[in-house]
This record gives C-alpha cells, structure tokens and sequence, in this order.
C-alpha cells in the first residue's frame, strides 16, 4: 500500500480545476490522476477523471467516488449522468450495428448529452465589508490628526514671525522697542565670552612657538653633524634581513581509487510498453474455475484460496497466473472493484518497507492493486500488505490486456 500525501492532492486537484475551466482537457486529466495517487481516497480527482472518460469508465469513477463518500451529493448526480450517458452510448452501438446490417444506411448521428462538470473546491471567502470600512474609519482620523498638528504648527510660526516684526511704538514722547527676553541677552553674553576665551588660547600658543622654534632648530643641526673619530656609533636597532630556509616539500601520496559498489539495476520507468504474447497457462493440479461472474467483455478475478489469478473474455479463460495475495496481517480486501488508474512504475512506501520503481501497476480499491514484483519470488504463498503481487513479466502482459474500468472480482 501506498502512503497518501493529501496536501498535494488538493494543490493538484485545484491546478486540475483551472485548466478544466481553460478548456485544456489533457492537462486536467493529467493533473487529476496526479492528484489520485497522492490520495486515492480524495474524492474530488475521481469526479474530474468521470467528466473526461468514456461512459464506461466514468461509471467506474463515479462508483469509486461512492465507496470514498455514500453521501456525496456531487457524485450522486454524476452517477445519473454516467447511466443516462451510458445507456444512450449502447443504444448509439445497437443503432450502428442495424445500420452496418443494410448496406447504404447512414449512420445515426451521436446523441447529445449535456456535461457533467463538478462544482469546484469552494475558494477562501474575503474579508466582511465591516472589517474594511474600520479599516477606512481609521486612516480618516489618522489623517484628520496630521492635520490638526499641522495647523498647530502653522499657527505658532505665525506668531513668531508677528513678535519679529513687530513695529516700535511711541508712548508719550518715547520711543520703545519689544522687549527681549532675558535668557535671550544672558545667552549672547556666554557667546562673546567663549569667542574670547578662545582668541586669548590661541594667540599664547602661537608665542610660545615663536619663542621655541630657534632652539628647535639649533638642536636639529646638531643631532645631524659628524660624530669625533673617538666617539662610537651607536649601531642601529633596525634588524637585518636574514635569509629564511625553505621548507622541502614532501611528495603528497596518490590517492588509490576506491572501487565503488555496483548497483543492482531497478525496473526503469517505461512508456506504455507494447502488447506481448499471452502467457502459459498453468497445468497445475488446481481445477480451473468458470466464469461466475456476470460480466461482459475483459474481467479479472483473484482466488486468495489458491493464490491464483484468471483473466476471462466474457466467460472464456483466457489466461491464469500464480500471484502472491496479503498476509494474515494485511489481507487483500474481497468483492468486486474496478481498476480506476494504472502506472508504470511507481513509488510504494509504508511501515517496514520501501519499494521504488514498482513496475506494472493498477490500483483497484484505495491503496490495494496489482503489480509487478521484483523483491520476491514466493509466489503462491501470502506475502503482500494488501496487494496481489505477480512477477513482472506476467504483470506487463496484464497491464497491456486490462484497461482503466476492468472489473477485479476477489474472493475465497
């Protein structure tokens, strides 16, 4: 069995959606299959695969959309559309066959049938318009503020530029100008005072350097004059260069090539492969049972008794196959399903084990199919999770013979 990964099924079904409503049916076939093998028991991927299949297998995808969810409205109706779609199909055939028994007749044209589209994934709702209307609410008082500061702002500048110009007034002879505030006056005094101070430092620094510069001088010129013969030199505390050995290399040893495991090639991916020869029938000591299914055309059928699987073309056997069916511990599932997607190759993970590349696959019921087998060959003995294992040579040949809707009747 297979582990789901849910998330990725709803991020493909959603992608599978869109390009339905873009017309571009290929891709959303694609996409919804996609979305099935992250999750098959998702029920939206099997709605999509209906609406793009032949009514045959849209019946099948609709009756396995029924076994996910009984109660689902979308898939009810969809079933009714199958049938109706179906029953008009069959009676299109039984026309054509009339119409190829007398020469000359024309073919009845096709019946029309209006199309079934499921109602999509209900998308994230928006906000409620009271949210946005607060929203509003606020920025206009946020903006009714910045003006109101503004204005304050504006006005106290007024008033500045009226004190400064502010004519002079004559009282009884007098002549009176504004009054200035007293911090303002004791301010311009420290100003004088620091220039001043400053001024003073300055001008004593320079003297002191006029003072000092010719005895500077004389005793540069005397540092710099030639020593008496009887008086040594002091030597020189600047440090000689002295020539520093270079290290031998040692030769770095080879390194040896380490021979690498071999890989033991797994079942590679493969397109559909072309239809082999049907495979040998059996002669065991097992009586082949008959058709007891009432089926039409290809149908396969599981006996988890004897571990066998038929192949039957209406009630005719057509070929049969030791396989190895679910443990006691994880027994294959019994009735009667219907293949709903196949693959290749494909990953298949679960508690205790880890299968990649599984070859031949065709899931018939969730996570329980038939496939190839590449890591046993047991067969005729239990030893699945729940799958019904072939070898992989057969698993092709039945994989090429059945096709998506191929009824699996399993049982005792």
């Amino acid at each position: 069995m297979t582990e789901f990964d849910p998330l990725g099924a709803r991020l493909a079904i959603q992608n599978a959606q869109f390009a339905l409503q873009r017309g571009q049916t290929t891709e959303a076939r694609r996409l919804a299959m996609e979305a099935a093998q992250f999750d098959p028991t998702f029920e939206d991927p099997w709605l999509i695969l209906a609406t793009l299949s032949s009514p045959r297998a849209s019946v099948a995808y609709l009756q396995h959309a029924l076994e996910i969810n009984p109660r689902s409205q979308r898939a009810t109706k969809g079933m009714q559309w199958a049938l109706e779609r179906l029953s008009l199909a069959e009676e299109r055939e039984q026309l054509e066959q009339k119409s190829t028994a007398v020469p000359g007749a024309p073919v009845p044209p096709p019946l029309p049938v209006q199309a079934f589209v499921p109602e999509p994934t209900p998308a994230p709702t928006e906000p409620p318009a009271q949210a946005v209307e607060s929203f509003v609410t606020d920025a206009d008082l946020y903006r009714e503020f910045q003006e109101k500061e503004l204005s304050a702002h504006a006005a106290i500048a007024d008033e500045d530029t009226k004190a400064k110009t502010q004519p002079i007034r004559v009282k009884a002879g007098k002549k009176t100008k504004p009054e200035k505030k007293a911090g303002q006056r004791k301010g311009g005094n420290l100003t004088c005072l620091t220039l001043a101070i400053i001024f003073f430092i300055l001008l004593a620094a320079a003297a002191a350097l006029w003072f000092a510069l010719p005895s500077w001088l004389a005793l540069t010129n005397s540092a710099s004059a030639a020593l008496p013969a009887q008086v040594l030199a002091k030597p020189s505390l600047t440090p000689t260069n002295t020539a520093t050995p270079t290290p031998t290399l040692t030769p770095t040893p080879t390194l040896t090539p380490t021979p690498k495991p071999t890989k033991t090639p797994l079942p590679t991916e493969t397109p559909y492969p072309t239809a082999t020869a049907a495979p040998y029938v059996y002669p065991t000591d097992v009586t082949y049972p008959t058709a007891s299914v009432d089926a039409s055309g290809r149908w396969i059928d599981v006996d988890l008794t004897n571990q066998m699987l038929y192949a039957y073309e209406d009630s005719t056997l057509v070929a049969s196959f030791l396989v190895s069916t679910g443990v006691a511990a994880h027994p294959t599932v019994t009735g009667q399903y219907y293949i709903y997607v196949k693959y290749t190759s494909t990953l298949m993970t679960g508690p205790g084990y880890y299968l990649p590349d599984v070859p031949y696959t065709m899931y018939f019921y969730q996570g329980y199919g038939i496939h190839g087998t590449y890591w046993h060959n047991n067969f005729g003995t239990p030893m699945s999770h729940g799958c019904v294992n072939m070898r992989t040579s057969e698993a092709e040949w039945l994989f090429n013979w059945a096709s998506v809707g191929t009824l699996v009747n399993v049982h005792y």
